[in-house]
């Protein structure tokens, strides 16, 4: 990387008390309104992680040489630890907001991506179904990004997504035995992004589940020297929400015990 290329600062979108999927939806917004003209743009929640090496080469060949205008992850399918087997989900097989590559010929106008969780799509005929890939009779559960499949159809963009490979398949190479909570996307046979999922809740390198997650990239990675781990001080003023923690779980099993 050029040490010279200059990187925008963070945006503030002035709504400090906004979270959850509205403000992850008012940030996607406010990055897309300010991409960078004649580049690929990349769109990306801050608990994934880039695994494959000269990444870039591989994303310009993908984009560029192959013509594609959006590579993503995709939602887990029906079933799965986090979607569950029930009749509402997320649209499938299409690219999702958790981390996409955009081409420089794309530039995302139009594209919304605030929930309307209070209202849902009945999958009801064959047109609907193709648009989301969920089955008729199922409901579409608008959580953030679900504009993207009509998007995509309106503006005839051409898409890509990646393969996603759970810890618990045999497939995966870097997460394999942890939880199946994480998720592990691979571009042809080879790992390209993991996303630990919860970073909000699972706090960086503390938590249990994060820590096993890191160590996994770390180890996967050959224990690369950027990567980051708490100090002895944020370890320490990290015990009293610990202990908080382990306190509501008591709680919460003597209750409905």
């Amino acid at each position: 990387m050029n040490d010279s290329k200059k990187f925008k600062s963070v945006i503030r979108i002035g709504r400090e008390s906004v979270g959850g999927s509205v403000g992850h939806a008012l940030a996607l917004e406010a990055a897309v309104n300010n991409f960078t003209a004649n580049e690929i743009n990349i769109i990306s929640d801050t608990d994934i992680m880039i695994v494959e090496k000269h990444w870039d080469i591989k994303l310009w060949h993908e984009i560029i040489d192959n013509s594609i205008d959006l590579l993503g992850t995709q939602h887990e399918g029906i079933g799965g630890f986090i979607s569950k087997n029930i009749k509402e989900q997320q649209y499938k097989s299409k690219p999702s907001s958790t981390w996409m590559a955009v081409a420089p010929r794309i530039n995302l106008n139009g594209l919304g991506f605030m929930p309307d969780k209070s209202n849902f799509i009945q999958i009801d005929n064959n047109q609907l179904s193709e648009l989301y890939n969920l089955p008729i009779g199922y409901i579409l559960f608008r959580d953030t990004g679900w504009q993207i499949p009509a998007y995509i159809e309106d503006n005839e963009i051409s898409y890509e997504v990646l393969e996603i490979v759970k810890p618990s398949h045999n497939k995966s190479k870097i997460l394999k035995g942890l939880s199946d909570y994480h998720d592990e996307f691979h571009l042809g046979d080879t790992p390209f992004l993991i996303h630990q999922r919860g970073s909000m809740r699972h706090r960086y390198r503390i938590d249990k589940l994060s820590v096993g997650f890191y160590n996994a990239a770390d180890t996967y990675l050959e224990f690369p020297e950027w990567s980051l781990r708490p100090n002895l001080i944020t370890k320490l003023m990290s015990i009293p929400m610990t202990c908080e923690i382990k306190i509501k779980k008591v709680i919460k099993k003597l209750i409905f015990k």
